[in-house]
């Protein structure tokens, strides 16, 4: 990485070294450099020593909340602040520090973006770190990108039995994410309870919604169907799901998000099996 910039350096030197005076604009490039080698060092200790913070709250108790998770990241964020000169820099962004990461997490505009499936896949790859208590479950990812919680909780009075159908409990599954500099973005969240009978499944109730954190205050933010309901079939199989959507439109706020969203929407669902079975990104509860 140190030889990666000190090459990166080089070749700007070259090009304004012949000249007797340095333009306003090549101080402005080598400005930019500096802080693009200052980001990356930033964000690559505090992605590491955040993931390392809640690794060693997992193995200090056995029941872990949402609340303990996020005073985990806002405490160390808070005691360790993004400088400033990045958090207010309009010039560069997180494509430019990781260009590699970006792409690969680059997403189309006519793209959703489940964070249900994204947890999945990260958890596939075992890179999510998963915490829980009796009626709560919370997968959190972390990386160069940012930070990304999906947890669900169910309500275990909420459940009921009638002649031809079970009902499952009412569960919850929110969305959060943190941008790459440590600033809360939005909570994105659905609900729902289901009936099912062996062969069947519909959903009984549903509801979501979503709230805008101070840092996501830049953001442009469209809701696109909070608490709907679908059937989906899959491969013979059938199952019920509740699901929130939210458009996000590329502003000044996902400049440090992890994933490219531009003119993208974001979905967080829950579902059911005609057994009874709920599911979220982050397994059963």
């Amino acid at each position: 990485m140190k030889k990666q910039f000190t090459a990166l350096l080089m070749s700007f030197s070259l090009l304004v070294g012949g000249a007797v005076t340095v333009s306003a604009d090549s101080l402005e490039g080598k400005e930019n450099l500096n802080n693009i080698a200052e980001a990356r060092a930033y964000i690559t200790k505090s992605s590491s020593e955040i993931a390392n913070e809640l690794e060693n709250l997992k193995m200090s108790k056995e029941n872990v909340t949402l609340i303990e998770i996020h005073d985990v990241i806002e405490s160390y964020y808070e005691n360790n602040p993004a400088p400033l000169e990045l958090a207010n820099n309009d010039s560069i962004s997180l494509e430019d520090v990781f260009p590699n990461e970006s792409q690969k997490n680059q997403l189309n505009n006519e793209e959703t973006f489940s964070l249900n499936e994204f947890i999945s896949q990260q958890k596939e790859n075992e890179e999510v770190l998963s915490f829980s208590t009796e009626t709560t479950k919370t997968d959190v990812y972390v990386d160069k990108s940012g930070i990304f919680i999906l947890h669900s909780e169910i309500d275990p009075n909420s459940a009921i039995r009638a002649a031809a159908w079970s009902y499952t409990a009412n569960e919850r599954t929110t969305g959060s994410a943190y941008n790459a500099l440590g600033l809360k973005m939005f909570d994105l969240w659905a609900s729902g309870s289901f009936r099912y009978d062996g062969s069947k499944v519909e959903v009984a109730t549903k509801d979501g919604g979503y709230e805008r954190k101070f840092w996501g205050s830049t953001l442009e933010l469209t809701d696109r169907g909070m608490g709907l309901s679908r059937t989906v079939d899959l491969e013979g199989y059938k199952y019920a799901e509740v699901y929130s959507r939210l458009r996000t439109e590329s502003t000044l706020g996902f400049r440090w998000f992890g994933l490219t969203l531009t003119d993208t929407t974001v979905e967080v669902k829950i579902g059911s099996t005609v057994n009874g079975n709920v599911y979220t990104g982050g397994g059963s509860i």
